[in-house]
């Protein structure tokens, strides 16, 4: 992963990231013992809620932003079954040590998720299992729909043609085959919509913003990254009704267990 998180803008806007994870918790299987490893933690508060779930485990948050990670440690000051570690998703080694690996809104910044899922095979006892939950980046997506409309109202397709695409996008059938040929069992994929309320458009905009619209802009110069965020901004501004913007975000949960 390559976006320079900030923490402290991110955890301002990550009560959507909240919420899911919140469901996300409810569903994966949990005991109090359990050891479980929390990839891409973010600021920690999915984190927390795991510990206190798991008060006689332990929890291991890894993100590879060191101001997630440092945001994250102040968050559990005084938790004694947490522990924090600037780590890639991409680079964890670990053997046969959890439980539980939750990941929530995090795997689709990973093009190569197939080596993660093997990467998390691995680090999984014997009947361990997996809570993932991540948004879709297709063209249905919000920040998607909105850039691109973006694009084409200052007429920018050509920067786009040999740029590279960041975020891994895929569907229900082929995420569940790709389970199935990692060695998961017991596999579960679904997509679900969730809405969510945005009271003004400057409060979408912060939201791409911390999530990933730098990405977006950085085939363009300087000059026409202030055009674009302006214009972006302004497409958004068209769907605020007065009573804040509603957008629709598709995501998959995949759950499943190891041999």
């Amino acid at each position: 992963m390559v976006f320079d998180w900030d923490g402290s803008k991110y955890a301002a806007i990550s009560d959507l990231q909240a919420e899911v994870g919140k469901t996300l918790i409810n569903t994966v299987r949990l005991q109090p013992h359990y050891k479980i490893l929390d990839i891409g933690c973010g600021v920690g508060n999915l984190t927390a809620e795991l510990a206190s779930r798991c008060n006689q485990g332990f929890v291991l948050g890894i993100d590879a932003s060191s101001s997630m990670i440092n945001q994250a440690k102040a968050h559990a000051a005084g938790t004694s079954n947490i522990e924090f570690l600037v780590l890639d998703a991409e680079n964890i080694q670990f053997q046969h040590e959890f439980d539980v690996v939750f990941s929530n809104s995090v795997l689709h910044w990973v093009p190569e998720n197939k080596k993660v899922l093997l990467d998390i095979h691995t680090a999984l006892k014997s009947k361990g299992h997996i809570g993932l939950q991540f948004p879709l980046l297709n063209e249905n997506h919000p920040l998607i729909y909105y850039t691109r409309l973006a694009v084409t109202a200052l007429g920018l397709e050509e920067y786009y043609h040999a740029w590279k695409f960041p975020w891994f996008v895929t569907d229900e059938k082929d995420y569940k085959s790709m389970l199935r040929a990692v060695g998961y069992q017991d596999i579960s994929v679904k997509k679900v919509q969730n809405d969510f309320r945005f009271r003004m458009a400057s409060q979408v905009y912060d939201f791409f913003d911390s999530v990933g619209l730098p990405m977006y802009l950085s085939p363009l110069g300087a000059g026409q990254k202030r055009l674009f965020k302006q214009k972006l901004l302004q497409e958004i501004e068209k769907d605020d009704t007065g009573r804040g913007i509603i957008l629709h975000f598709q995501r998959l949960f995949a759950f499943g267990s190891v041999p």
